[in-house]
């Protein structure tokens, strides 16, 4: 089956856009080390818990397979360039990580990173695909199990338990790692995800109507992200009790205003974000994030002007990120998951056009 790049029936083609402005916030904080663009990071968590929230809701009111059709969905769409980027990196880099490698093969990397040990400094990107992987163990059990009615205290529970945690545990931890990588810590995200999504399916045309929040909230959040940013003790590595709280609440806040923001389709971000040059990009967002950091260190071992190596590690990912998409993702998902990351949701009682 031709694949395309157009909106599809029942799909929401700006979350292409917003996977791809997440992937190029990250690209610029690594390449150029520019403060808090990591940010992107946290638009990939909530744009995942809004994604997977859905596509559980969905298949709980459909009946069938519950967790067999969705982690076999998962494995399909992770493993195979999770695979990839190991065999690439051990080429490229040496394999150190073999020593420890069941943080790789039980996607805990996370917790090596929380105490400042890592294998091989291409890998640590690992650490956010750890995250998300934890929060598919436990989450769809929740969705499973709590009546809809409920799951929205649920998911709004864990997302006032994280900032909680982080208060107490600042003063506890030695360093801002375990704060940045454990999931805990960082279930405020996916959870803010997932209240939107089930926002979404009880009715779409609330989120549509209130979408300017998310624009003023996204704005003012950024604006306050860059001019914070200029100065040194407004970093997570400060590990205040205010870093902790402030910064993790406007990179939330960014992150929640772009996906609210995005969802109202006729907005001219949405527009933006609709272009297919973005939603090509946002299609191939996962293999290069995998690989974007692998390519600027091997660049960064051979040129050292910063242009340079923001042009040539980003044609690097980019194209090693389009012949994985093309030749290996695609291939593997077949023409019934083409639709990655479960754009295709539809409110509640509706089912999603072929």
């Amino acid at each position: 089956m031709k694949e395309t790049i157009g909106p599809t029936p029942g799909r929401i083609p700006q979350l292409d856009g917003l996977r791809a402005m997440a992937m190029l916030l990250v690209f610029v904080h690594q390449a150029l080390d520019v403060p808090l663009l990591w940010m992107g990071v946290d638009v990939f968590f909530v744009l995942s818990g809004f994604l997977i929230t859905g596509i559980l809701m969905q298949r709980k009111e459909s009946g069938g397979s519950y967790f067999g059709h969705f982690y076999s969905r998962r494995a399909k769409r992770i493993l195979p360039p999770y695979y990839l980027l190991m065999i690439v990196a051990s080429l490229l880099f040496g394999t150190a990580w073999m020593k420890e490698w069941y943080w790789y093969v039980f996607f805990s990397t996370n917790i090596p990173e929380a105490f400042n040990h890592v294998s091989h400094e291409s890998l640590s990107v690992l650490w956010s695909l750890a995250v998300e992987e934890q929060f598919y163990l436990v989450w769809p059990i929740i969705v499973l199990l709590v009546p809809e009615a409920f799951l929205p205290w649920t998911a709004g529970g864990l997302f006032l338990l994280a900032p909680m945690l982080r208060i107490i545990a600042t003063p506890i931890v030695g360093n801002f790692a375990p704060i940045y990588h454990l999931t805990p810590f960082r279930m405020d995200l996916l959870s803010a995800g997932a209240l939107i999504a089930i926002a979404w399916r009880k009715n779409p045309d609330i989120i549509r109507k209130y979408s300017g929040a998310g624009k003023i909230t996204l704005l003012v959040s950024l604006g306050l992200l860059l001019v914070l940013s200029q100065f040194v003790w407004f970093r997570t590595n400060q590990n205040t009790t205010f870093t902790n709280v402030f910064i993790y609440l406007l990179t939330l806040l960014f992150a929640a205003g772009s996906l609210t923001w995005a969802l109202n389709g006729r907005t001219v971000f949405a527009s933006i974000l609709s272009l297919p040059v973005l939603r090509y990009l946002g299609r191939i967002s996962y293999s290069m994030y995998l690989i974007h950091f692998s390519a600027i260190l091997f660049v960064k071992k051979w040129f050292h002007n910063p242009v340079a190596v923001v042009l040539l590690s980003f044609a690097a990912a980019f194209l090693y990120s389009a012949a994985s998409w093309h030749f290996l993702e695609k291939p593997i998902l077949g023409s019934s998951n083409n639709k990655v990351g479960a754009e295709k949701l539809v409110p509640a009682g509706a089912r999603p056009a072929n």
